[in-house]
C-alpha cells in the first residue's frame, strides 16, 4: 500500500501499523513522563487540612477546579511528594464503572499544595508534550478504547502504572500540538457557553411556569386555595377553577387507562419490524422518542387495539421514574402503550393539552404526585391517583397564550440543544482527524 506524500508508516497494536505525518512519532506514554500512584489516607484524615484531588473531581471538568475540591490532613512529606504541579495530569486508576478506569483531568493550577488520592495516577509529562494538547488526546475515543483494554477488573476496574505506561501514544511536534488544542479549545468553549444558555433558558423556563400556572397572566384579583393538601396552600386568579384530571375530561369512565401487563405482552413478543411500543425510556423531556422503541406485530396490535393512541393523548409514566409525560403527535397515532405507563385522553375543546402537559411538568404538579407515590422497591402509581390529581384552569384563551410563551421558550433551547449537538460531533471529528494526523494544521 502507498503511503501519503510526507507520512511514514509506524508499529502500532496488535503487530498493525498506522500512518502518521513524517515528523511525528510514536512512544510509550512512559518515555514520555513519570507516573505515580496517589496518597492513600485513613477515613478519620479526610474533611480537613490541604485540597485534595478524588475521584469525582476527574468527571467535573477537562481541568480540575479547586472550589469542588474536598480536603486530606497531610504531612508536610506527603505534601512534597504528592503536590500536583501546573500541566500534570491525573488519570483514574480505579473504576466502578470499565469505561471510566484511566480517565484524565488535567491540574492547570499554580498552587503547589494541592495533593492527589490513591485512586489516582499522577502523570508528569516532559517537554515534548503541550499537556493541554495530550489532555484531549488521552480523553480521545482512540485513546480510551486502548487504556479501557490495558485494565483488568474484579469489584472495580483497575489500571496499574505500568500498564498504563506501556500504551503507545502518537506525538505530534510541540508547535502543532499547541495549535491543535487551541482549536479543540475553542469548540469547548463554544460547547460550554451553549450548555450555560441552555441552562439558564431552563431556569427561565422553570420560573416562568410557576408564575404562568399559578399567578396566569394580567390578573388583579386572587383568591387563597388548597390544592388536595393543607401544606400545599396557593394563590390564584379569580375567575380560576381547580378541577382534577377525571372531572377534565368529557370521557366518564376511560379517561386514564392503564397499558397491557405483563402477561398480555412480553419482550419476547418484539420484532424487528412492527407497530412501535411507548416504554417509560422513550418518555423524555415531554416527547415520546422513537430511539430503542421496541416493536410488535400486526397480529399483537389487533389483539390489543385497545392500547392504540390518539392525536393529543397525553403518555404518562406510571412505574419506576414516575411523572414524565409526553403528547402524542400526529405521526405516532396508531402506536401502542405499554404497561410502565398510563394513557390520558380528555377530548375536551375547553382544554388545551399541551397546557395541561406543562402543568404535568411543573414543580407543583411534582409536589402533589410525590405523596401519592405506591410501592416500596420502586414508585409506581394507578390510574385513580392519578384520575384525581387537582389541575389549575384558567380560560381557554389564557390557556393558548401560556401554551405559547412557553413553546417559545422550548423552542428556544430546542434549537440551542441541536446547536450543541452539532458542536459535540464536529469535536469528535476533529479529534479523531487532528489527533492522528489524518488532518493537519497550519503552523
Amino acid at each position: 500500500m502507498s503511503l501519503k506524500k510526507g507520512y511514514k508508516s509506524v508499529p502500532w497494536l496488535f503487530g498493525k501499523e498506522i500512518e502518521i505525518p513524517e515528523e511525528w512519532e510514536v512512544k510509550c506514554l512512559n518515555e514520555t513522563g513519570d507516573l505515580i500512584n496517589g496518597l492513600n489516607k485513613d477515613k478519620e484524615d479526610y474533611g480537613h487540612g490541604c485540597l485534595h484531588v478524588n475521584i469525582n473531581n476527574i468527571f467535573e471538568s477537562f481541568s480540575i477546579i479547586p472550589e469542588r475540591l474536598g480536603r486530606v490532613n497531610a504531612t508536610e512529606k506527603e505534601i512534597d511528594t504528592y503536590a500536583l504541579q501546573k500541566g500534570d495530569i491525573c488519570l483514574l486508576r480505579s473504576s466502578v464503572k470499565r469505561e471510566g478506569v484511566g480517565y484524565p483531568a488535567l491540574f492547570n493550577e499554580d498552587n503547589n499544595s494541592i495533593v492527589f488520592s490513591g485512586f489516582i495516577i499522577r502523570f508528569r509529562p516532559n517537554k515534548i508534550w503541550f499537556s493541554i494538547y495530550l489532555t484531549f488526546l488521552l480523553r480521545s475515543e482512540l485513546m480510551r478504547n486502548i487504556i479501557v483494554s490495558k485494565s483488568s477488573s474484579s469489584a472495580n476496574t483497575n489500571i496499574n502504572q505500568k500498564s498504563l505506561g506501556s500504551i503507545l501514544i502518537i506525538i505530534p511536534p510541540l508547535s502543532e500540538q499547541q495549535k491543535i488544542a487551541t482549536i479543540l479549545s475553542n469548540v469547548d468553549n463554544l460547547i460550554e457557553s451553549t450548555e450555560m444558555v441552555i441552562t439558564n433558558s431552563k431556569k427561565v423556563k422553570k420560573g416562568l411556569m410557576q408564575k404562568l400556572l399559578t399567578r396566569g397572566i394580567g390578573h388583579k384579583k386572587f383568591k387563597n386555595t388548597y390544592l388536595k393538601y393543607r401544606f400545599l396552600k396557593i394563590s390564584i386568579p379569580e375567575e380560576n377553577v381547580i378541577k382534577n384530571v377525571k372531572q377534565i375530561s368529557t370521557l366518564d369512565n376511560n379517561a386514564v387507562k392503564t397499558g397491557p401487563f405483563g402477561l398480555m405482552l412480553h419482550s419476547s413478543d418484539y420484532v424487528s419490524q412492527g407497530t412501535p411500543l411507548i416504554l417509560v425510556k422513550n418518555i423524555q423531556r415531554g416527547h415520546i422518542v422513537d430511539s430503542d422503541i421496541p416493536k410488535i406485530s400486526e397480529k399483537d396490535v389487533e389483539r390489543l387495539s385497545d392500547y392504540r393512541v390518539k392525536e393529543d393523548d397525553v403518555i404518562f409514566t406510571r412505574v419506576g421514574r414516575v411523572g414524565s409525560s409526553a403528547l402524542v403527535k400526529k405521526t405516532q397515532v396508531g402506536w401502542l402503550f405499554s404497561g410502565q405507563t398510563l394513557r390520558i385522553r380528555f377530548e375536551n375543546p375547553e382544554l388545551n393539552i399541551k397546557y395541561v402537559n406543562y402543568y404535568f411538568q411543573s414543580e407543583l404538579f411534582t409536589r402533589l404526585l410525590i405523596p401519592e407515590l405506591l410501592g416500596s422497591t420502586r414508585d409506581s402509581i394507578n390510574t385513580k391517583i392519578l384520575e384525581e390529581i387537582p389541575i389549575i384552569l384558567p380560560s381557554k384563551n389564557e390557556q393558548d397564550k401560556i401554551v405559547i410563551i412557553l413553546s417559545n421558550i422550548d423552542s428556544k433551547i430546542e434549537s440551542q440543544e441541536k446547536y450543541k449537538e452539532k458542536l459535540e460531533r464536529l469535536k469528535k471529528s476533529l479529534m479523531q482527524k487532528l489527533l492522528t494526523g489524518e488532518v493537519r494544521v497550519a503552523i
